[in-house]
């Protein structure tokens, strides 16, 4: 402890938190920013999207209407926003490329990063 002469004040300190959470998917590294309007804007389109295809499912269910195929397409869609929202533009194409187009990967991938942004939440909040 180093000791302050008489007389001498204490000066406070400041730093930003680092609101940025570093993932590693399909071998790359990416970053989100919680502290973005981008993010927050994204996860929230996510949830609208996730609704609206629960919604619709449970309809084809109830009353066999709609095109389950077209559906998952569309979620699949709102999933691409998410992931360029969150991890920034292109990191979609950059983690599915070459792969068919497959509703339980972007499940997987979509509950990993809710994840982390909850971890992050936590963390921050």
């Amino acid at each position: 402890l180093q000791q302050r002469k008489k007389g001498e004040s204490k000066m406070s300190k400041f730093e930003f938190r680092n609101t940025e959470t570093s993932l590693d998917i399909e071998g790359k590294s990416f970053s989100i920013d919680m502290g973005l309007p981008e993010t927050i804007k994204s996860f929230d389109g996510l949830k609208e999207a996730t609704m609206k295809l629960l919604d619709d499912i449970k309809e084809f269910q109830e009353k066999g209407k709609g095109d389950i195929e077209k559906m998952a397409l569309t979620w699949c869609e709102a999933a691409k926003k998410a992931v360029n929202g969150f991890l920034g533009e292109g990191s979609y194409e950059q983690i599915f490329a070459g792969r068919t187009v497959n509703l339980i990967h972007h499940l997987d991938l979509l509950s990993y990063i809710v994840s982390e942004i909850n971890q992050s939440e936590k963390r921050l909040y």
